[in-house]
């Protein structure tokens, strides 16, 4: 069992058993968030700015999922463009809707303009061949896996 399974569980107990238990948790998670900021090495307070957003619990379990690794988040724009892909092949293969009218609808509901019918289906036609990519990959690594 990993250890911070154990500080977890640990951190639940102390929370679920104290006589005035939201004064208690506040006052827990205040001085973490010091030990945290005391922690956090980085110009920016990462560490402290990702608990902020992600909560208590969440934060526990990235750390669980993720601890002594280096993550590395692409920028907005390029998330934004992931978001774009998938609503624009929504659309287009899910929906039914023709090129033209999924650009419609992704310049009024995400604000995305100046995507053409050419633009739209050159984007579905790259998610599909990446689609393919991926599910050979893994049927390679699934067959190779059955002859070891």
């Amino acid at each position: 069992m990993d250890i911070f399974e154990k500080e977890d569980r640990l951190n639940k107990y102390f929370i679920n058993h104290m006589d005035d238990k939201k004064g208690g948790e506040d006052f827990i998670r205040s001085i973490f968030k010091l030990e945290l900021l005391d922690l956090d090495s980085s110009e920016q307070n990462d560490l402290l700015r990702l608990y902020n957003i992600v909560g208590f619990d969440n934060f526990f379990e990235i750390v669980s999922q993720f601890s002594t690794q280096t993550i590395k988040i692409p920028r907005a724009e390029k998330i934004r463009k992931l978001i774009i892909i998938a609503v624009a092949y929504y659309y287009v293969r899910v929906l039914g809707l023709s090129a033209k009218d999924a650009g419609k609808l992704l310049s009024s509901k995400l604000g995305v303009y100046n995507l053409k019918q050419k633009s739209i289906n050159n984007i579905i036609k790259e998610l599909e061949y990446s689609i393919k990519d991926i599910v050979e990959d893994y049927v390679e690594n699934v067959e190779g896996d059955k002859d070891e």
